[in-house]
């Protein structure tokens, strides 16, 4: 479900990061990234979080639709923080702010970007043959994600989940499960016969960028260029 609603807003958003070079974006996110895991300071922290905040508004990405998958890092951060921090709120806040910055650079990074955009840049970097997995394992979980409702819904028509008998729920959910893992086996074996079909010969073509710079681009890469240097600055500072 949350992929799904990625995956909408990256394809029907139109703010200037929708329209900006997805590379720029890419680069944008990991700076960002680094940025949380290599620093300590709880100021720099909260500031960085704040402009990743900014970043959504401007993006226009609900952060109320899709902010919650943050929730996950979150929680398990909190349970590293009483553990490490000792009584320290300091370091406890640290630990928190790094895995939720963390959590949401990448998140706006899949927001902005259609997956086959990012997709087709990352897979330079890596064999054929697992570019075209990624890509498969993509275009199917949509499939499954679909019939899975279905059968979810057919099963409780009929009464299949009820409250007061967990054992009989269990068993019900273990069936569907294993359902579901054997419609993704003829889902994948569709799927490659139909891409066989087309002419698939071990390799998809891949589409290209358009080759110029927009207004947008510059846009990103200011952004970019700030958070660098701001980063660099600030462990800078600590290390003299």
């Amino acid at each position: 479900m949350h992929i799904a609603d990625i995956d909408n807003i990256a394809n029907n958003g139109n703010s200037l990061f929708h329209r900006a070079h997805p590379v720029l974006k890419l680069v944008l996110a990991l700076v960002i990234l680094f940025a949380f895991i290599s620093s300590y300071n709880l100021i720099f922290l909260g500031t960085l979080f704040a402009f990743v905040i900014l970043l959504y508004l401007i993006a226009r990405v609900p952060l109320v639709r899709i902010g919650h998958l943050a929730l996950y890092p979150a929680f398990f951060s909190l349970v590293f923080a009483l553990i490490m921090s000792q009584g320290n709120l300091e370091i406890a806040g640290v630990i928190i702010i790094r895995a939720i910055g963390a959590a949401l650079s990448l998140i706006f990074l899949f927001s902005t970007t259609p997956y086959i955009d990012l997709f087709s840049y990352l897979s330079k970097f890596m064999p054929a043959i697992l570019g075209d997995v990624f890509l498969f394992t993509y275009r199917g979980f949509f499939i499954l994600l679909r019939k899975s409702r279905v059968l979810v819904q057919v099963v409780r028509m009929r009464g299949g989940f009820r409250l007061k008998f967990l054992i009989y729920d269990l068993k019900n959910i273990a069936a569907v499960i294993g359902l579901l893992l054997v419609e993704s086996f003829s889902i994948s074996e569709r799927m490659y016969a139909a891409f066989v079909l087309r002419g698939y010969e071990g390799n998809l073509p891949k589409p290209d960028y358009r080759g110029y710079w927009i207004k947008e681009d510059i846009m990103v890469l200011l952004f970019l260029i700030l958070v660098f240097a701001w980063t660099v600055i600030k462990h800078w500072m600590v290390w003299m």
